[in-house]
């Protein structure tokens, strides 16, 4: 299979699973609304509401993200050079980097992208080896080619809207019993494996069909030594990653 067919394939599968979950959530607020629960309001028009709500709300996530990832420092003439490399490694396996803006910073992971704003956490942009790197940028830019930017956001905020309305019941009787962290945990875990997951994977597996599933693979072993996972977190278990990856 050529590279660009499996691409093809790992957009429409991610579209196909953003376009199942959007629809069970717009489904559930609308049958909530309509039954009248106090906790989602009730009417066509509470709806409507929920919706414009997300839809702003989505925009200032992608505002202020941009906004993050630009508030990091510029790279060094240095780093550029090697940036440079990492572009034309990328440009070799079939990856078009495009006008992407790069930052180095601080970070508590080790890179992020919001649309072609692409930031490295400087440890891990000096630990990486050149593949290892070109690894991790070709996930970030996976996020890029197989999801739908900037409206993800807003898709990402209406599944969790309709989950956290849904588990509403259970997180009220829990906070009861004095478990409301544990609860929460599990409701947001639950959505992570909903919506958060796909995504991650999705990007696993663009940058496997441009041949950066060992490096990928080997960065994440590096990466996550010694670290302990966060249960319910936005990214999928390293073991499940790493059997994906082979």
């Amino acid at each position: 299979m050529s590279t660009d067919i499996a691409v093809e394939s790992i957009r429409k599968r991610y579209a196909g699973t953003r376009s199942v979950v959007s629809r069970f959530s717009l489904a559930v607020l609308l049958f909530l609304s309509i039954m009248g629960f106090p906790y989602t309001g009730c009417g066509i028009a509470r709806l409507l509401c929920s919706l414009a709500f997300c839809l702003i709300l989505s925009t200032i996530v992608n505002s202020r993200g941009v906004k993050r990832v630009l508030s990091q420092r510029e790279p060094t003439q240095e780093e550029m050079a090697r940036l440079a490399r990492i572009e034309a490694r990328l440009e070799s396996a079939g990856i078009d980097p495009g006008q992407i803006k790069w930052r180095i910073g601080d970070l508590s992971y080790p890179a992020c992208s919001v649309g072609r704003n692409v930031s490295i956490d400087e440890q891990v942009f000096h630990d990486l080896p050149d593949e290892g790197l070109a690894a991790i940028v070709a996930h970030e830019l996976g996020h890029v080619h197989t999801g739908l930017w900037p409206f993800d956001r807003f898709f990402e905020l209406l599944a969790l809207t309709s989950t956290i309305a849904v588990a509403t019941p259970y997180i009220i009787v829990q906070a009861i019993l004095g478990r409301f962290r544990e609860a929460l945990r599990a409701v947001l875990g639950l959505f992570s494996r909903i919506w958060q997951w796909p995504q991650e994977l999705a990007a696993d597996d663009y940058a496997v069909a441009h041949g950066f599933g060992r490096s990928l693979s080997a960065s994440i072993r590096i990466l996550t030594a010694g670290q302990e996972e966060e249960p319910g977190g936005s990214h999928p278990p390293v073991g499940l990653r790493l059997a994906r990856l082979g």
